[in-house]
């Protein structure tokens, strides 16, 4: 299929194979070509491999105090998975590192063949009532690689010392007024 608008023309293979699909896109913008699902990019008549994009989300938002359980990020890529990527991120939020939560350190590396990996915060039981803390990583810009936005991700660490506590915070009593007359 070829479709077009006035700066772009695109076209895509169709599957030929249940078993199989075809990949195969261009797109052209002026001097400007991408060919391929994440694929190359031609440029002024130079192949250039596409930018390589990283992700966040949270997987695993909220996560107790007590147990064996994780909040979990997931940083994922595009593009060419040739190679290790390392990336940077910081740690901002009122949960506070080593108190509530440890974090085995600020940057995460997605191995070659991998298109993704994990974060791991692990929640420390203080044996304090507290309310829910939440606990933001935000990508930081580095060497071969741009952020999609939005570029941070949280997760909230729930209190587990008194169960009542953690309910009361998820479900805060609904606000009343009296009136006198």
């Amino acid at each position: 299929d070829i479709t077009t608008s006035s700066d772009c023309l695109a076209w895509t293979r169709r599957q030929t194979s249940a078993s199989k699909p075809l990949h195969d896109v261009i797109f052209a913008f002026g001097s400007f070509f991408v060919v391929g699902e994440g694929g190359i990019i031609l440029q002024s008549g130079k192949i250039t491999d596409p930018p390589t994009l990283v992700s966040l989300s949270a997987e695993a938002a909220e996560v107790s105090e007590v147990g064996t359980n994780q909040g979990r990020f997931r940083v994922s890529r595009t593009s060419s998975v040739a190679a290790d990527l390392t990336v940077n991120f910081s740690l901002a939020g009122a949960a506070q590192e080593g108190v509530d939560y440890q974090i085995a350190s600020r940057s995460v590396l997605i191995p070659a063949g991998q298109y993704f990996s994990t974060v791991a915060v692990t929640p420390v039981a203080d044996n304090v009532a507290e309310p829910p803390e939440p606990l933001t990583l935000r990508l930081e810009p580095g060497n071969g690689y741009s952020l999609v936005q939005p570029a941070s991700a949280t997760v909230t660490l729930f209190d587990q010392t008194n169960p009542l506590d953690n309910w009361q915070w998820r479900n805060p009593a609904p606000t009343a007024q009296l009136f006198v007359g």
